[in-house]
């Protein structure tokens, strides 16, 4: 009898610890989707230092694709609204919209008004910066390998 009532506290110890852990998750999910809503400005400088150095040597050798790039990259902006929109806004006024949500992995999931899907890593959301790293697939690889931002 002893054996069956540590048994029961064992289980019930189990359970709750498990419903803990899985409410401390959401929380943590729901604060780091608060903590993206916002307009957020693309940091060229840092991101672009974050670039391979063979990747940044191809570029080098071609400067037209070089200035295309940082043209680009450079002024643009990324919106995620508490709604769910989000938008990226280049430096000449163009913009892009679609829809966002966070995955419980922890990854933002982007869809565009014509239904592709793509993905960002959050590396780094920390007060007013914040690091993506595109999740590519295939052979299919990204030229800046880690977008910084700052919120403004």
């Amino acid at each position: 009898m002893t054996n069956d009532i540590k048994h029961k506290k064992a289980v019930l110890l189990g359970i709750s610890m498990f419903f803990i852990l899985l409410c401390s998750s959401t929380t943590h999910a729901q604060s780091t989707g608060e903590r993206l809503i916002g307009n957020w400005i693309f940091d060229d400088v840092t991101s672009f230092a974050t670039i391979e150095p063979a990747t940044q040597a191809k570029m080098d050798s071609i400067p037209q694709f070089k200035t295309q790039l940082i043209q680009a990259y450079r002024g643009r902006s990324t919106y995620f609204g508490g709604d769910g929109s989000y938008r990226v806004t280049l430096a000449d006024g163009r913009s892009v919209t679609g829809n966002w949500s966070l995955t419980p992995s922890g990854t933002i999931k982007i869809t565009d008004t014509q239904g592709h899907v793509s993905y960002q890593q959050i590396a780094a959301l920390e007060n007013n910066r914040l690091v993506l790293i595109p999740v590519t697939s295939g052979n299919a690889k990204s030229i800046v390998t880690q977008q910084h931002f700052i919120k403004r």
